[in-house]
């Protein structure tokens, strides 16, 4: 959906009393939303399983909070797959990353392919990301 403008989502009401409608204004021209089917690599699940061990050392109830940014990161992927940043400098340029929710240090690298976006790794940002990733 294309926003105009948030001016155009408050409505008057009554005695010219201003409110916001739940509703987005939209274009006769929005782009269809894309949503691609998601494939997991090999890695995927070892590596969310470390970070989950590793977080729950601190706070049990962090691990929670990460699945659930985890999966509406890979959501949000599936939906707009060119959010990433290209990752050229780790000499594999198709490869993209993306931060998981408020985790901003735990990175989730994929791949956009014509069907699908498959998910190659889940790594801290301060790891060694190039030999990780040549895995």
């Amino acid at each position: 959906m294309i926003r105009l403008g948030w001016w155009r989502s408050w409505r008057l009401h009554g005695k010219g009393h201003f409110a916001r409608t739940n509703r987005p204004v939209t274009t006769p021209l929005s782009p269809p939303s894309m949503k691609l089917i998601v494939e997991e690599s090999e890695f995927i699940y070892c590596d969310l399983q470390d970070v989950l061990r590793y977080l729950r050392q601190g706070n049990p109830a962090t691990p929670v909070r990460f699945v659930q940014a985890f999966k509406a990161t890979v959501a949000q992927l599936a939906a707009m797959p060119g959010l990433g940043r290209p990752r050229a400098d780790l000499a594999l340029p198709e490869v993209r990353s993306w931060r998981v929710g408020s985790f901003r240090h735990y990175l989730l690298f994929y791949e956009i392919l014509p069907d699908r976006l498959r998910l190659l790794r889940l790594l801290h940002g301060y790891r060694d990301l190039q030999s990780e990733l040549k895995k």
